[in-house]
């Protein structure tokens, strides 16, 4: 979704104007690049945002490489576990890049992999003060300053972009950054490079609010965000099979990290940082109360790292040479069952996803076509729309105000109902008129279990209840899927019959 709103912004279009998302605008803006790849290069959109997460995901690497680098320059006795560190700080972001699977791309992706390096940048920081002097005639060499200290930049300008995403993002990096000056009190290292240009993007990205057009700020400031404050709580409530499984099996390794913790030698002096990050990316699951599969990505990256790392560390430990090619070649059996495991959980849900209405859509979409999203969760819709390259039929790229001013009827004061009435019934006359005057060619309803809503509702005759069975008589059903309808403007219908 956030791919076409990217292609809009190029055409001119002025988010939460011209089109409508619950999300602020950073992605919106980052998905331009993209967007552009696609349009230059006449590629297929969804293959231009997967290149570009790619070449992210890849310079992400080469970040984590550098840093891993930057340690290793500042170990003296702990040169030892050399071999053990960058195995994991280079398998790590692999493995999360499996584990991501459709949710790669994802916001919290993104920032685990960029969270990586600055984690690494920063320990060796204060590596030097947990051990012996480093070679300093090897530091201080000014091809290794200079290198240094463009690869701070990079990684604090990195960091900071992702940090802009949500400010819950802040959590992790704060909390080590406490820990750290609490406990060797060298607050100047508070005055490095990474952590000077760190704000930087998220000044910028603020700075940008101030310059929006006034109605792009009323929309988001006086609508969106109070929305989302007294009404985001319905979608807290997740009750898919899958959902449920993913959450068994990541709080189960939280707590086996934990105890692999203490498999980590004390001289690293990683115990207690890792453990940090660790109990943070599980608080950020908490703290967003959603337990939507991709929330938990920040998690499996400090789950996997640790395993990993305490993994070498153990290998290394081992007496002879045939044990450790046995200890090793059982990871690597073991990382390589993890990633097929992985791709082929992928491969099976995307041969099962529902999206029935693909069928239809090959043989009688046409490229341009626009298309109306009448549901209340953008997935998985927007994989077929970015297919068939169809265009939005409206302003409302997905209902999702439908469900939180639902919920603020349902559960809200006196006073917060009668507003939350007139806003929903002011969104269904504006989206009625859309409909008449847009006239787009698709229209998909969902019918049963509507995200947020009451599981048993109808939806699709909660929508025609609440003003639109006028505009939707226009349109015919030419499929219907049982959880879905997809509908067809009559006078296109006419035309393919």
């Amino acid at each position: 979704m956030y791919l076409q709103c990217g292609q809009l912004l190029w055409q001119g279009q002025l988010p939460y104007v011209d089109f409508l998302d619950l999300n602020p605008p950073l992605i919106m803006y980052i998905s331009m690049i993209p967007a552009l790849m696609s349009k230059l290069g006449g590629i297929n959109l969804a293959l231009a945002g997967a290149l570009f997460t790619s070449f992210l995901a890849l310079f992400a690497f080469m970040l984590t490489a550098g840093c891993a680098k930057f340690v290793f320059r500042r170990m003296t006795e702990e040169e030892k576990y050399q071999p053990a560190l960058l195995a994991t700080a280079l398998f790590t972001p692999v493995i999360l890049n499996g584990l991501a699977m459709f949710d790669f791309g994802q916001r919290e992706h993104l920032y685990s992999l960029f969270l990586l390096p600055f984690f690494l940048l920063r320990y060796g920081r204060y590596l030097q003060y947990f051990s012996e002097p480093p070679n300093q005639s090897e530091i201080d060499s000014k091809k290794t300053q200079s290198s240094e200290r463009i690869l701070a930049v990079l990684v604090g300008l990195s960091v900071g972009l992702m940090l802009s995403f949500k400010p819950h993002f802040l959590l992790a990096p704060a909390l080590l950054e406490l820990y750290w000056l609490a406990r060797y009190k060298k607050p100047r290292l508070l005055l490095s490079p990474e952590l000077l240009v760190a704000p930087l993007p998220l000044v910028l990205y603020l700075g940008s609010f101030f310059i929006m057009p006034a109605a792009i700020k009323s929309i988001y400031f006086g609508e969106i965000a109070p929305l989302l404050v007294k009404g985001y709580a319905c979608f807290n409530i997740v009750k898919d099979v899958v959902v449920n499984m993913v959450w068994r099996f990541s709080i189960t390794a939280y707590f086996v990290s934990l105890l692999l913790l203490l498999a980590i030698p004390k001289q690293l002096a990683l115990r207690a940082p890792l453990a940090i990050m660790l109990s943070a990316a599980l608080a950020l699951i908490e703290l967003q109360q959603k337990f939507w599969n991709y929330h938990a990505l920040p998690l499996y990256l400090w789950e996997a790292f640790i395993l990993l790392l305490a993994a070498n560390v153990l290998c290394r430990a081992l007496p002879g040479k045939t044990k450790k090619a046995l200890a090793y070649g059982a990871l690597s059996i073991c990382f390589l069952a993890l990633q097929g495991g992985c791709f082929l959980f992928h491969d099976l849900v995307e041969k099962n996803w529902l999206r029935p209405w693909d069928d239809y859509l090959a043989q009688n979409a046409q490229a341009g076509d626009s298309a109306l999203l009448l549901d209340t969760s953008d997935t998985p819709w927007f994989k077929s729309a970015l297919r068939f390259d169809l265009k939005p039929g409206s302003r409302y790229l997905w209902l999702y105000a439908v469900p939180m001013l639902q919920y603020q009827i349902d559960n809200g004061k006196a006073q917060e109902k009668e507003k939350a009435k007139a806003a929903l019934e002011a969104l269904f006359a504006n989206l009625a008129q859309e409909i008449d005057n847009r006239k787009p060619k698709y229209v998909l309803i969902k019918r049963k279990e509507a995200f947020g809503m009451n599981p048993d509702l109808d939806f699709y005759r909660f929508l025609l209840e609440r003003g639109l069975a006028a505009p939707l008589s226009q349109y015919d059903t030419v499929k219907d899927y049982g959880d879905n309808l997809l509908l067809v403007r009559k006078i296109e219908n006419k035309k393919q019959g």
